[in-house]
C-alpha cells in the first residue's frame, strides 16, 4: 500500500475520493434529471430514491452491519443487496408516477449494476468504483452527449488508484468495469424496450 503521505499516495487517494461511487451517482442523477423531460413528481421521486440509496449504502447499512459484528466484506455485500432492493422499489414508484423512459432505464441499469456488484463482492472483491464509473460514463455518453465518452480516459488512473491503495487488484477493477458495461447494456436494452 502506498504511504498516503507521499505524493503518489495522496494522488491515489484523491482519484478514489473524487471518483467515489456516491459522487458519480449524484452527478449522473442530476445530469439525467436536468435533461429528461417529464413530470416533476417522477423527477422528484427518482432523485429521492437515489438520495436514499446513497445514504443507505454509504452510511446506514455499513454501520448496522458493523454494530452486528459482520466482517467488512459481508457488510459491503449486504449493503449493495439492500440498495438493489431500495432501487427496485424506487423504480416501481418512479414508473407509477409517469417517469420518462430515460429515468426508468436509468433505474433499471442501477438495479442491474447494484445486483451484479453485490454478487461480485460476495464472491470476489470487485471494484465498485470502476463499475459505477464505467456504467455512468457510458450511460451519459449515450443519452446526453458523446463527449462524456472522453471521460473513459480517466479509467486507467482509477484502476491504478484502487491497486495502489491495495483496495483491489487490477483484475478486480477490470471485473468492476465489466459490470459497468453490463449495466450500460441493460440501460440500452431498457431504452429500446421502452421505445425511447
Amino acid at each position: 500500500m502506498l504511504d498516503q503521505q507521499t505524493s503518489p499516495g495522496r494522488a491515489a487517494e484523491a482519484v478514489s475520493r473524487i471518483l467515489h461511487p456516491a459522487v458519480l451517482l449524484l452527478v449522473a442523477a442530476v445530469a439525467t434529471a436536468i435533461s429528461a423531460p417529464g413530470s416533476v413528481p417522477a423527477l422528484v421521486a427518482t432523485l429521492a430514491a437515489l438520495a436514499v440509496v446513497i445514504l443507505l449504502g454509504v452510511l446506514v447499512f455499513p454501520r448496522i452491519g458493523k454494530s452486528l459484528g459482520w466482517p467488512e466484506e459481508r457488510r459491503k455485500t449486504r449493503s449493495f443487496m439492500a440498495c438493489a432492493g431500495v432501487l427496485g422499489l424506487g423504480l416501481i414508484v418512479t414508473a407509477l408516477l409517469g417517469a420518462p423512459a430515460l429515468l426508468i432505464a436509468n433505474g433499471i441499469a442501477f438495479f442491474v449494476g447494484a445486483t451484479l456488484i453485490a454478487l461480485g463482492r460476495s464472491r470476489w472483491n470487485v471494484s465498485v468504483h470502476t463499475a459505477i464509473f464505467t456504467g455512468i460514463v457510458l450511460g451519459l455518453g449515450t443519452s446526453l452527449s458523446p463527449l462524456w465518452f472522453a471521460a473513459l480516459i480517466v479509467l486507467p488512473a482509477l484502476i491504478w488508484s484502487r491497486a495502489a491503495l491495495k483496495r483491489q487488484h487490477v483484475a478486480q477493477s477490470l471485473w468492476g468495469s465489466a459490470i459497468g458495461v453490463v449495466a450500460w447494456l441493460a440501460y440500452l436494452l431498457s431504452l429500446s424496450l421502452l421505445g425511447a
